[in-house]
């Protein structure tokens, strides 16, 4: 669809127009309730600083550490290191992070570009037209442009923009490899690099390399042969040769096996903090419990319980677990953070979440299995349109009502194209051609971790699927076209001329 110079142009074009949406309209939302938050083109969030902030002690004190004195495994360095590299040119802070902004960005555009060419292709691979192909290219582009989810996180200073686009550079290029004769080693090559990449920045990916193996497995037919072998030595390498460094690092500073972080929360969550989330999940409550007005952390950090407004849920009370048992754990919780260095204290809080866990599960033994997975799904797809979208939807209204339902209606519409048509395009796509597998797979290995085995519905983490989606919304909206009077409008014949 786009090659050569046309792709250089479509690509600088893209770039501008993205830049403009962040610095114009994704910053400026940022700012008017966290005015400290963002730069021109970067926005600092609350998890920046335990990716960049080793780094910089390496250069203040020579040590991968957090505090300046205590070596950590919390976060894998390579998010962390591309600041680290543009730091060291130019020494500021803020420069950095908007260099580094901008190159995620830029890498964000690449895979915009890159997902419009494989659904091209897609469409021209289970015998469409070139000019409905084009048409799902063009629908492609225009979609992920529009949609602000995936540039906040492009403009955030974490992995998830990186990992997301590095994760559609993989899908492009695993596709070519499955559907194509010509140059599949190169394009083995190149998944192989994408893939490494996407789980050094989101290391829960890594589950995809047997799923890609066994579909090896699954094509050769036998487990034995030269071929199969030196495919998996393909794919293994990258990943090993980049992250040896790290893992050999850990190993002798620590005495262990760490080939990504130490622990599920980088470090950022004690045993206290883990109990206390154990308690939240039964109640279908997000993994981070910040403590605003409806979340459950606020009842447990404030003894003033009239300023929040989160009640417990009638299910969840029971024989054994009640309020009172309840109103125990939190006088004693709040005795723990008053003094939170006496180790009996903290034993005894651990204990006691645990146990209103327990209680929960004795008085409904069903609903502990079943009922937390069954909210975090629902609120794992319909969350909003866009990254904390009460918090932008509030910056909105401050503007104005007009932008307010403009803002909600675009950024919805694209939201709900992608998952529902998506989903449906997506099915559709492996009936026809079983090279598409890995579309469908990403979101539904999302909605299977998260939600269901670590029962959290944190958006964020379904945010990499929303690119993928599109491919499938893009490609059946195309489909319907083909069947609406629209079709024969002039601007659709030109296309036709033009593929």
């Amino acid at each position: 669809m786009l090659r050569g110079k046309y792709f250089i142009l479509v690509l600088i074009i893209l770039f501008i127009v993205r830049l403009l949406l962040l610095s114009q309209l994704v910053i400026p939302l940022n700012r008017l309730l966290m005015p400290k938050a963002s730069g021109l083109f970067f926005i600092f969030s609350v998890d920046t600083p335990g990716y960049v902030n080793p780094w910089k002690n390496v250069l203040r004190v020579g040590i991968y550490s957090e505090d300046g004195v205590h070596p950590t495994a919390n976060r894998m360095p390579y998010t962390g290191l591309p600041f680290f590299l543009v730091y060291l040119l130019v020494r500021d802070d803020v420069i950095a992070y908007n260099v580094v902004a901008t190159l995620q960005i830029l890498l964000g555009t690449i895979a915009i570009l890159f997902m419009a060419n494989l659904s091209y292709k897609v469409c021209l691979d289970i015998g469409q037209s070139k000019k409905i192909a084009l048409i799902s290219g063009i629908i492609y582009i225009i979609l992920a442009t529009l949609s602000l989810t995936n540039l906040f996180l492009d403009g955030n200073i974490l992995s998830d923009g990186p990992g997301t686009s590095f994760l559609a550079l993989f899908i492009f290029h695993y596709y070519e490899y499955l559907s194509t004769t010509q140059k599949r080693h190169l394009s083995l090559i190149w998944s192989s690099i994408f893939l490494a990449l996407t789980c050094l920045w989101r290391p829960y990916y890594v589950l995809l390399y047997p799923v890609v193996i066994l579909f090896e497995i699954y094509k050769s037919k036998s487990i034995f042969t030269k071929s199969l072998l030196t495919k998996i030595l393909v794919l293994i390498i990258p990943i090993s040769l980049i992250d040896l460094p790290w893992i050999v690092r850990n190993f002798i500073t620590f005495r262990r096996f760490i080939p990504t972080q130490s622990d599920l929360s980088a470090g950022t969550c004690d045993r206290v903090c883990v109990a206390r989330r154990n308690f939240a999940k039964i109640a279908g409550g997000i993994l981070h419990n910040y403590p605003g007005p409806n979340s459950m952390a606020c009842y447990f950090e404030n003894i003033d319980y009239s300023r929040c407004l989160f009640r417990f849920p009638s299910y969840m009370l029971g024989e054994k677990l009640n309020i009172k048992e309840i109103e125990k754990v939190k006088y004693l919780y709040i005795r723990y953070k008053q003094n939170p260095n006496i180790p009996s204290l903290e034993d005894s809080i651990v204990n006691a979440f645990s146990n209103l866990v327990s209680y929960y599960r004795q008085d409904h033994p069903y609903l502990y299995w079943l009922y937390p997975r069954l909210i975090c799904l629902k609120r794992f797809f319909i969350h909003g349109y866009t990254p904390y979208t009460p918090i932008y939807q509030e910056a909105v209204k401050k503007v104005g009502k007009i932008p307010y339902l403009t803002f909600k209606i675009i950024q919805g519409s694209i939201y709900w194209i992608g998952l529902v048509i998506g989903f449906i395009g997506l099915i559709f796509l492996v009936r026809k051609k079983r090279e598409t597998y890995m579309l469908l797979l990403i979101p539904v290995y999302l909605t299977l971790l998260f939600p269901i085995y670590i029962i959290t519905h944190e958006a964020r983490y379904f945010y990499a699927a929303h690119p993928i989606l599109l491919v499938g919304a893009s490609i059946q909206i195309a489909f319907m076209l083909k069947n609406t009077p629209l079709w024969r409008l002039p601007v659709f014949r030109s296309l036709a001329q033009i593929s």
